[in-house]
């Protein structure tokens, strides 16, 4: 019995010596991964603010000016050679959901650029340039401009909360 008490006080003393020394391995594992990749994961925010700054660009140039298809495609070259030179830093399929919302916006430029000059046509077109939602009203009024603003929004959100996850948003809630 007696032997049990001291050989029970060396095995809890044991285990806690290696629980100790395993949390202060992984620690030093993830101190040395930082040192090492730290770096790029900085280079990876630097990329995803870029790719945000560009598809704002584009997203702009279809709210604010009269739709030109040539100013549009011009500005959707540029974000997809930006893709291609910096595509070590994008996670897989990122290039996928830049261009649906790219196309989403090119959708909604035609929309405007193909409906007949009106009034609805006007305060659509004025809601965007003053970057507000659209009125229900006008959205019913214009043919297809309800789904074009619909898929630019919801496109819009998907890479918002993509890119805020992979900038580290979620941790500051």
């Amino acid at each position: 019995m007696e032997f049990l008490k001291g050989a029970l006080g060396a095995v809890l003393g044991l285990i806690g010596t290696l629980i100790v020394a395993l949390l202060g391995y992984r620690q030093w594992k993830k101190q040395q991964d930082l040192a090492r990749y730290g770096g790029f994961l900085t280079e990876r925010q630097t990329a995803y603010k870029e790719l945000w700054r560009k598809l704002e660009a584009v997203h702009l140039s279809v709210r604010s000016e009269e739709f030109r298809e040539g100013d549009f495609r011009k500005l959707v070259r540029e974000v997809n050679v930006y893709l291609i030179d910096s595509g070590l830093h994008f996670d897989p399929g990122e290039k996928k959901r830049v261009n649906d919302y790219m196309a989403a916006l090119g959708n909604l430029g035609k929309v405007l650029a193909e409906s007949a000059a009106s009034d609805t046509k006007a305060q659509a077109q004025q809601s965007l340039y003053d970057t507000t939602e659209i009125p229900e009203a006008v959205l019913a009024q214009v043919k297809g401009l309800r789904d074009a603003y619909s898929s630019v929004e919801q496109q819009r959100e998907l890479l918002i909360t993509h890119f805020r996850s992979i900038l580290g948003a979620h941790l500051f809630k």
